[in-house]
């Protein structure tokens, strides 16, 4: 009988895992060995260490959606990219995501040192009609579950335009995708939370220190778009008639 807790690919988080591993070349255990120092090492990410290039395109992806939302982020409590991707993660059904973004909102309500009454939000995540939310949150919740249930209308759409505008709105549809697609991943390699994986969320991230990470994805925003600019070619025109 199968492990109903072991994971269908191997959590690489250290050389020695690097080095077990049988499908890599030299060289692509070489860049594994520089993902070890690059990539954040929690179960999650380690799953994808059996394909370091995956994976550091991955983080970059995880980089630059983060700094196309600048002034959000996942992690800060009730804003729209957590409460988008706390929906997400939910609809999913994956309990590691939905475990892991619930304990790290638990913990960034006492780092943002916002009030005890709002933890009771937490309770109230498939509620939007709550009195608990604000305007901005409610219309994140039904933001977040018309896309995810393809049960978009003319009117959700135009408040959220009006209220986040149209790259604001493309981005958190985005950044959704990018969360769903975790999701996916986590129920294929078949992982589950565990009460250690939650001690990973325990310190958390003070503002501060989050306005530093993010000034950091802004400079790879730039770089993205150097390379944009200088190395994708122009696309193949139709014919004209």
């Amino acid at each position: 009988m199968s492990n109903p807790m072991k994971t269908r690919l191997p959590i690489v988080k250290t050389p020695a895992d690097v080095a077990a591993l049988t499908n890599l070349s030299k060289e692509e255990k070489e860049m594994a060995l520089v993902n070890l120092k690059k990539v954040p090492l929690s179960d999650g990410w380690a799953l994808l260490g059996s394909d370091p290039e995956l994976q550091a395109f991955m983080h970059i992806i995880e980089q630059q959606s983060t700094a196309l939302l600048d002034g959000d982020f996942q992690g800060a409590p009730f804003s729209p990219m957590n409460l988008v991707t706390l929906a997400v993660v939910k609809h999913t059904g994956n309990d590691y995501m939905d475990g892991l973004f619930s304990a790290l909102t638990a913990v960034e309500i006492g780092q943002y040192k916002l009030s005890k009454d709002e933890y009771m939000k937490l309770g109230v995540l498939d509620n939007p009609d709550s009195c608990l939310w604000n305007d901005e949150e409610r219309l994140s919740l039904k933001f977040a579950s018309a896309v995810l249930n393809n049960t978009m209308t003319d009117e959700l759409f135009e408040q959220a335009r009006t209220t986040w505008g149209e790259q604001k709105l493309l981005r958190l549809f985005f950044w959704m995708s990018f969360a769903h697609t975790w999701g996916m991943l986590n129920n294929m390699m078949n992982i589950k939370l565990l009460p250690e994986m939650v001690q990973q969320m325990k310190q958390g991230l003070p503002p501060e220190a989050v306005a530093m990470l993010v000034g950091k994805y802004q400079k790879t925003r730039t770089d993205l778009k150097a390379f944009w600019d200088e190395n994708i070619p122009d696309a193949p025109q139709p014919p004209s008639s």
